[in-house]
């Protein structure tokens, strides 16, 4: 059932789940990727707060794994 299918519920588990068994190529909803783009940059800094060696003054770095994590969802896109 497409309702099913397209259900906000668990975040869209099920149409993640059949898009990651269709075969490419294919075209996807863009708003699940979109979502998961805005989510990335609201709920992650942009700088990440590390202790600097011998005792010196924290140091301010870019989050890396924010952007290694922004990499994934576009290469998902990317994919298909």
């Amino acid at each position: 059932d497409l309702t099913d299918l397209v259900s906000y519920s668990a975040n869209r588990r099920r149409y993640r789940r059949e898009l990651e068994a269709a075969t490419p190529p294919c075209v996807p909803y863009l708003g699940v990727f979109l979502t998961d783009l805005t989510f990335l940059e609201q709920g992650n800094p942009a700088t990440v707060e590390v202790a600097a060696p011998c005792g010196g003054p924290p140091r301010q770095l870019v989050n890396w794994s924010k952007h290694q994590a922004y990499a994934r969802v576009l290469e998902d896109v990317r994919f298909y």
